[in-house]
């Protein structure tokens, strides 16, 4: 089901967060996670505080009763492919020089197929590899740190990196899966920033899942695979056959949402992205999947031209301290069915892990839209499982992982608060630079644009003083002091992330020199240090709040504001409308821009640049 924030046809900067904290209530809520009979926003909260102003309110979700009786009109779905029938015990046996930390896996349904599942074919720090196959076991059991061991019915080994990473894996077979714990320490004295795990599943010595005969004669690239191979995104599925670089990029790597792109070894970054850590691929004959899940994960790959066809999902640990562990789960599926087999047993197994981090103004997608998510029925303070006082602030809260991020000013100091989504306590507040604040309309506040987050960091933009980035705790990684704009009711415009960059849109009434035209202009740097990358001018422009949003359209990443579509080599093309003061951020549908103005019915534009009025039935 798709849920979607009621239209405003004019909103101003201090009813953003109103909307904004409905939405974020949906997102908090993940499917099949309960505590004590009772459904949760969050698997670790029964229940998430709104914030609107100083005000706090919190959601109750409805019941089954009451969400099937609302929701049956809505409802046109087929019933998913039955996923209850297993194929029965998977049979394990540690691979013959157990490269890779490898182990042969089979089913007694499809004898024919052996999987090589490499556990751990290296570590990635960044975008540098500690030691691709360094992991190379013997395939004897033992009690030396480097050989596989086996306690009951789990498999595990310890390896240690030169560089002061240990690898822990421990295997458990579970009829049809495999329970996988990877564990990564750090023992070393520096910390490790932005550390991934490699895992792959080769498809040479299954016949069943490989590409046939007759395609691997033909072409070295077996982009056939790519048919099978399935990723999922705002609640769609997808295969990456259906990707942008699909047909010319046998080495193809897409991030998940939010995520900053990792450019490592051979592959390629598709402009794609994935929000579930599930990739799955479907057997020749489609009746059965093997798939790769974990708790969170960060990069998706397959490699078609080589002599593997093998596919690999990435388990994602962050930023490692020195002396900290970090912990991930995962499973290794061999299922009947198809590809929706695999979507239902990651539901069932990782209940959490379907959470959308909710990353920016409006939600990941842009469009105020959380998918598959069930929204509340009415809001109410006396059922809140927490409530914290903050500062005055008109930004809405952004959710990664377990922190949520939020603006204020308190005294005549803007500031930046992390929380704990679970237990609501303040974990950090850290205090802008000193700096004159903006004078801003009384609906509104200096701290009126929502905060964006990724994997690692949060980004913060403040008219009065300019952009600042944090880590999750708090530690400030770069700041860069902007002029403030020149706005009658003050700044309320939000970052967008895309890929490397974090952009901006900077409106402005104020003239360039000798000039009648604007200074207005949307400027672009690189998230991980805040240097300059591009900027392009909008002289066209004048004070508004709109925030940027991006879209795929024919191969090429556009960001998009209401009367001017852009991409990094400057506009596409921009319709112009005799209004001010644009207040919404553009909804999208395939080929489609809509824009709202204050006092005029919405303006819709076809991607080539044709446009129309009228209402959203017509």
């Amino acid at each position: 089901m798709k849920l979607s924030t009621p239209t405003l046809a004019s909103h101003r900067a201090g009813t953003r967060t109103a909307i904004l904290g409905i939405v974020l209530s949906w997102v908090l809520w993940a499917p099949g996670a309960q505590t004590q009979g009772a459904r949760r926003f969050h698997p670790d909260v029964d229940a998430f505080n709104l914030r609107v102003g100083t005000q706090t309110f919190a959601g109750r979700l409805p019941d089954d009763a009451e969400f099937a009786t609302l929701t049956a009109p809505l409802l046109n779905r087929a019933p998913p492919e039955d996923s209850s029938a297993r194929l029965g015990d998977l049979e394990i046996a540690i691979r013959p020089g157990s490269e890779a930390g490898a182990l042969n896996v089979r089913s007694p349904h499809c004898p024919d197929d052996l999987f090589d599942f490499r556990t751990c074919e290296g570590v990635v720090v960044g975008s540098t590899d500690l030691g691709l196959f360094q992991v190379k076991l013997p395939a004897t059991f033992g009690d030396g740190h480097r050989s596989w061991r086996r306690d009951g019915n789990t498999w595990s080994y310890v390896w240690p990196y030169a560089q002061g990473i240990t690898v822990r894996v421990a295997v458990e077979p579970d009829t049809d899966s495999l329970k996988l714990h990877y564990t990564l320490q750090n023992t070393g004295a520096q910390a490790f920033d932005a550390v991934q795990l490699h895992t792959c599943i080769p498809t040479t010595e299954a016949p069943g899942f490989f590409p046939p005969p007759t395609v691997r004669q033909a072409e070295t690239n077996w982009s056939e695979l790519y048919q099978r191979l399935h990723l999922w995104s705002d609640g769609r599925r997808f295969t990456l056959a259906e990707t942008t670089l699909a047909g010319r990029e046998p080495h193809l790597s897409l991030m998940r949402q939010g995520a900053a792109p990792v450019r490592w070894a051979w592959w390629v970054n598709g402009p794609e992205t994935f929000d579930l850590p599930l990739i799955a691929l479907t057997s020749r004959d489609e009746h059965k999947t093997i798939a790769l899940a974990f708790e969170q994960a960060v990069w998706a790959s397959a490699n078609t031209g080589d002599d593997r066809a093998c596919f690999h999902l990435f388990p994602w640990f962050g930023r490692i301290e020195p002396g900290q562990s970090v912990s991930v789960r995962g499973r290794f599926y061999l299922l009947r069915g198809g590809r929706e087999a695999a979507l239902a047993r990651f539901h069932q197994d990782f209940p959490g892990g379907a959470t959308v981090n909710w990353s920016q103004f409006r939600g990941p997608n842009g469009a105020g839209v959380a998918e598959s998510f069930r929204p509340p029925l009415k809001v109410a303070l006396a059922e809140a499982a927490w409530k914290t006082a903050l500062p005055p602030g008109s930004s809405s809260p952004v959710l990664w992982g377990n922190r949520v991020f939020v603006t204020g000013v308190e005294g005549n100091r803007l500031v930046t608060i992390g929380l704990d989504a679970t237990s609501g306590d303040v974990l950090w507040k850290r205090l802008a630079p000193e700096t004159p604040l903006e004078r801003v309309h009384d609906a509104s506040n200096p701290a009126a644009s929502t905060p964006c987050a990724d994997a690692d960091q949060v980004y913060v933009y403040f008219g009065s003083y300019g952009l600042l980035c944090y880590d999750h705790d708090g530690g400030e990684r770069w700041s860069k002091p902007i002029p403030t704009p020149q706005n009658m009711y003050g700044v309320a415009t939000s970052p967008l992330l895309h890929q490397d960059l974090l952009i901006l849109v900077r409106d402005d009434d104020a003239d360039l020199p000798d000039s009648r035209l604007s200074r207005s202009s949307v400027i672009a740097l690189n998230r991980k240090t805040g240097e300059p990358i591009w900027e392009t001018s909008r002289p066209y422009n004048r004070g508004a709040w709109a925030t940027p949003m991006t879209k795929t359209a024919s191969g090429r990443k556009r960001s998009s504001r209401p009367t001017c579509p852009w991409d990094t080599a400057g506009p596409t093309w921009r319709r112009s409308c005799r209004v001010d003061q644009a207040t919404s951020r553009t909804p999208m549908s395939p080929g489609i821009y809509a824009a709202e103005y204050p006092r005029s019915p919405p303006r819709f534009f076809t991607r080539a640049g044709s446009t129309w009025s009228g209402t959203a039935a017509s």
